[in-house]
């Protein structure tokens, strides 16, 4: 009895987390205010983001990623696939934007799910972008730290993420983060 009562709140909370809403997090995550001066950022719903940043996240990945996929003979760059998965209906941004905050600097994608084991919930880290000249800086950690009060929120119990062997400074940033 107890089980399926624990497996039913955990079921509950991954509900929680798919309705999860920036609002609510912001104000009990004191908002952007920590991050450097004249940086904004905005968490939004898949289905809330607009063509624009969909394209302008592309082409960053263009810039980031896809180089490390075109190298792996196993992998092919593929932007139509990375469309569909960046805009499923239960992925979450964070987006950062610059200092005139018009701009997007930075975004990360998520997405609130069960472990293999179907009663976990988790938060899987799909995408982690900076811009190149904003790299370095302290948003990906900003960001990061953001992510992991988001799952926190959201009942997950640990973050999960995968990272090519190939793209050893998003390894070695990963690996300098507390807590991951």
């Amino acid at each position: 009895v107890i089980m399926v009562q624990t497996r039913r709140a955990r079921k509950s909370a991954i509900v929680k987390a798919l309705e999860w809403d920036e609002v609510r997090f912001f104000s009990s995550a004191g908002g952007t205010g920590d991050l450097a001066r004249g940086i904004h950022a905005r968490f939004w719903r898949a289905s809330d983001v607009g063509a624009d940043i969909l394209d302008w996240a592309l082409r960053l990945m263009t810039k980031t990623i896809a180089p490390i996929y075109r190298s792996l003979p196993e992998w092919d760059w593929d932007p139509q696939s990375k469309t569909t998965e960046l805009c499923a209906t239960d992925v979450r941004w964070l987006v950062v934007y610059g200092v005139e905050g018009l701009l997007p600097i930075a975004f990360a994608a998520f997405s609130f799910e069960f472990a293999d084991d179907g009663d976990t919930p988790i938060a899987y880290l799909l995408e982690l972008h900076c811009e190149p000249e904003h790299q370095r800086k302290g948003i990906g950690s900003w960001m990061m730290q953001r992510i992991r009060q988001a799952a926190s929120a959201a009942c997950c119990q640990k973050i999960v993420l995968t990272v090519f062997n190939a793209n050893i400074s998003a390894f070695e940033f990963y690996q300098r983060q507390p807590g991951w």
